[in-house]
């Protein structure tokens, strides 16, 4: 199942952690009100979400907004999962044989461990649906919303291509792998 979420790719020049006001390829914030729905991204659930380059440049930095499923984070703390992050080629809806567009072969993937990223809270005092796929969904499923912040270094970043006049499709996909049995992530 390939469902619409939110992601942010920086450029190079970006901070450490991603603040509101810093340059940025691409951005959809999450959605912060009662509609806003996290989908289960833990294994073996994968996500997607396709984003337009209309800019040639390195992936340096993806940062994800994220919740865990009744606020229940791993012991050790929100950072104890591990993720996989990749990037693939766009199947336009019109090649597709679901008719959707959605994510071809990869191009770029990571993993990434504990200390590979930080977290940090990003909004508290939240309601918010979640949603196993395909359909169990649930309300309220979180309170906070916690954003996760990936650096790449520029020898392993990937190379996005398009421009404006030329603009070009890739796809994100996510998933989540908690150190222990039984918390579950969701992407926004």
């Amino acid at each position: 199942m390939v469902v619409a979420v939110c992601l942010l790719l920086l450029a190079p020049s970006a901070h450490a952690d991603w603040n509101a006001g810093e340059a940025a390829k691409w951005i959809q914030l999450p959605d912060l009100e009662t509609t806003g729905i996290d989908i289960n991204g833990t294994g073996p659930f994968i996500l997607a979400d396709d984003f337009e380059c209309t800019e040639t440049g390195y992936i340096t930095g993806i940062h994800l907004w994220s919740s865990w499923r009744s606020d229940i984070l791993p012991a050790n703390g929100p950072d104890q999962v591990a993720f996989i992050l990749s990037i693939h080629e766009d199947i336009p809806a019109e090649q597709s044989p679901t008719g959707y567009s959605m994510p071809g072969a990869v191009l770029w993937w990571r993993q990434f461990g504990p200390g590979d990223f930080t977290v940090r809270p990003f909004a508290e005092g939240i309601e918010e649906g979640w949603m196993t796929p395909p359909d169990n969904y649930g309300f309220p499923g979180d309170t906070v919303c916690w954003q996760y912040n990936f650096r790449v270094p520029i020898d392993g970043a990937f190379l996005q291509e398009g421009s404006p006049d030329q603009p070009r499709v890739y796809w994100l996909d996510v998933q989540a792998r908690p150190l222990e049995p039984g918390p579950e992530w969701g992407w926004k």
